[in-house]
């Protein structure tokens, strides 16, 4: 339940082009790099329906008496 109900997770990544090709792009000279964070903004109620399921699932593990 509690995890259902935090926000996704941010991603970081990094891109590298135009390294270890031939003639000016040749070596690192020619290289171009990106760094990006990238962070899911969720719309439309979707943190709270997915909060909603975990919460309807609990229910009926409970019901079923199956808790551990």
């Amino acid at each position: 339940m509690r995890q259902a109900n935090r926000p996704l997770n941010p991603s970081v990544g990094a891109d590298i082009e135009n390294v270890g090709g031939s003639g000016q792009y040749r070596g690192f000279e020619s290289a171009q790099s990106t760094l990006y964070m990238q962070q899911t903004i969720e719309l439309g109620g979707k943190r709270e329906a997915r909060t909603d399921v975990a919460r309807s699932e609990m229910g009926t593990v409970k019901a079923r008496g199956t808790t551990r």
